[in-house]
């Protein structure tokens, strides 16, 4: 049994809900039970070029705190599960409530944080109840599963809706585990705040933590120099694939990391302050505060009722790699973590694309099948072929559409050409750290090129979540070798491209940065990016014409070879 894949704070049982909430969201994908297209608030342009500030945002974003009262209901909700008349399991979740004011003020930011307690909702009812399925008597009987959440709202003005999520969960094992997120969202556009969007000059602030850990926690700085991230610079991927844990307030700059995120559990939470007094000039003034923001007087705190979960397996069926196939190849996990083998360097010069827009359509929402159906497009689902070889992926975990391994065959013949169980790929522990992924990852998409599989690997979930997820991995048909894995955040869609020495792909969610990414196809590092309106889903080529859909808007590019 793996049942490290549910434990340690992995949270699987939250892709089933977010999956239907958020299916169309940027993925565009179906909702398993009935094949329909979720419903979700359609995504925008970045805060940055929505919500244009002046010097005068400070003190309206002081006032308007001031101006209401009690605007925001915080209710907590109960769960219990119960196994042979014994309660085993239990949970909470906390719900979060505009006024009708609020709302109307700021429609968009009501829309996301419905959104968000939905997710919350069936997360923390599946959880107990899964937690009750797996409770064991024999080796449990003095212990009581859980599965907490509580959320504290830190700042609300013009410029950032600021929520703090604390969880702790424990379901068997040495000690339970805890891990906080805290999400900022623009109050007009309802999307993210990534911290570069906070920041004077991003490009100089891993320095900056960097010297910061010198100075005030040189030990702490060793360990996760060591412990996970021995190659590469640990504080600049955070920053670029936007999984900081931060807020600003009239103090300054706080920035959070939970057990595990970037050390060892032992060393619990760490919180690195960045004053206004010690770095006048890291924060862009639109941002900063001059007064607290004096929550708890807006808001109203409510027990909602307990209710009864049954104990049941919310995860689908459990993975097996017995049913794998005889034949297939187990492909390892060399790494969470950009990688490339150094045994497939080449010196040959490379030849990428760029992309010129030339069309944009945007709408409240397109039917990727209408889409596909209108340009004389495949509908991209498993199986499928691409004229040369049929690619038909099996072992759905935990759900049936959630594919680990795939066998491709000649589509003229019908010869099997390779099949590989790519579960610890997906899922790990991978060779570098011994680590699992916290959310299920899947195969999205693969493709075959000059001996080469070239496989898309994504979760349902947020970034914050699980941001080790979208990517790309290139494997070696002849020796069954990873040859390289992409950086993550580069590729969530249904599919990608490839054209000459370029891989096309794409990445999105709601609420987070919406890019297409142009990958070098021989080392997969990431050569140019194009900013989009929602996340890509699909990409079709004609002649040099690249027809891209993304959650609200249709691109057109012309490729320049």
């Amino acid at each position: 049994m793996k049942r490290d894949i549910y434990t340690f704070g992995k949270r699987a049982i939250a892709i089933a809900s977010s999956f239907l909430i958020l299916a169309s969201t940027g993925c565009g994908s179906k909702a398993p039970a009935d094949g329909k297209e979720a419903d979700t608030v359609a995504t925008d342009s970045s805060p940055a070029a929505e919500s244009q500030v002046t010097e005068s945002t400070d003190t309206q974003a002081n006032a308007d705190s001031k101006s209401s009262s009690q605007d925001i209901t915080l209710t907590t909700y109960y769960y219990t599960s119960q196994k042979d008349g014994k309660e085993v399991s239990t949970g909470k979740y906390t719900d979060i409530t505009f006024s009708d004011e609020i709302a109307a003020k700021y429609p968009k930011l009501a829309a996301a944080i419905d959104e968000m307690t939905s997710i919350w909702e069936t997360s923390a009812s599946d959880s107990v109840g899964g937690n009750a399925y797996w409770y064991d008597p024999e080796f449990n009987e003095d212990m009581t599963f859980f599965d907490e959440m509580n959320v504290d709202i830190l700042r609300f003005d013009d410029r950032m809706f600021t929520i703090l999520a604390s969880y702790s969960n424990f379901s068997g094992g040495a000690h339970p585990n805890s891990f906080s997120n805290i999400n900022n969202l623009d109050p007009v556009t309802g999307k993210v705040i990534v911290l570069s969007d906070v920041l004077t000059k991003p490009d100089e602030f891993p320095s900056i933590i960097r010297a910061w850990f010198e100075k005030n926690d040189p030990e702490t700085l060793e360990e996760i120099d060591s412990f996970f991230f021995d190659e590469g610079e640990v504080f600049a991927d955070k920053l670029e694939h936007n999984t900081y844990t931060y807020s600003v307030d009239e103090n300054g700059l706080h920035i959070l990391f939970s057990p595990y995120e970037v050390a060892s559990y032992a060393r619990g939470f760490i919180d690195c302050n960045f004053s206004y007094e010690e770095y006048p000039d890291l924060v862009l003034d639109a941002f900063k505060m001059d007064a607290p923001a004096d929550m708890e007087s807006r808001i109203t705190r409510v027990d909602g009722p307990t209710t009864e979960v049954e104990a049941k397996e919310y995860f689908g069926s459990e993975y097996n790699d017995e049913e794998s196939s005889d034949s297939a190849f187990s492909v390892a996990n060399p790494s969470w973590n950009y990688y490339f083998n150094e045994n497939y360097k080449k010196d040959t010069e490379r030849h990428y694309v760029s992309l010129t827009e030339t069309k944009v359509e945007t709408t409240d929402w397109i039917d990727t099948s209408v889409w596909a159906d209108d340009h004389g497009f495949n509908r991209i689902e498993f199986p499928y072929n691409d004229g040369t070889y049929k690619y038909e992926p099996y072992n759905g975990y935990p759900y049936d559409y959630m594919y680990n391994s795939i066998a491709i065959s000649n589509l003229a013949t019908g010869e099997n050409i390779i099949d590989y169980d790519l579960f610890a790929l997906c899922n790990g522990p991978d060779e570098k750290e011994n680590r699992s992924a916290q959310m299920d990852e899947f195969i999205r998409h693969a493709k075959v090129v000059d001996d080469t599989l070239y496989v898309a690997i994504s979760h349902w979930g947020y970034a914050s979540e699980e941001s080790s997820n979208a990517y790309i991995v290139a494997i070696d048909l002849n020796t069954n070798e990873v040859i390289f894995r992409s950086d993550p955040l580069v590729a969530n869609g249904s599919n990608f491209q490839i054209i000459g020495d370029t891989i096309i792909c794409g990445y999105g969610f709601t609420a987070e940065p919406d890019y297409i990414y142009l990958l070098d196809r021989f080392d997969g590092k990431t050569v140019d990016k194009v900013p989009v309106k929602s996340a890509p889903y699909q990409f079709e080529v004609v002649d040099d014409t690249l027809y891209v859909a993304t959650y609200n808007t249709a691109y057109e590019f012309k490729i320049n070879q």
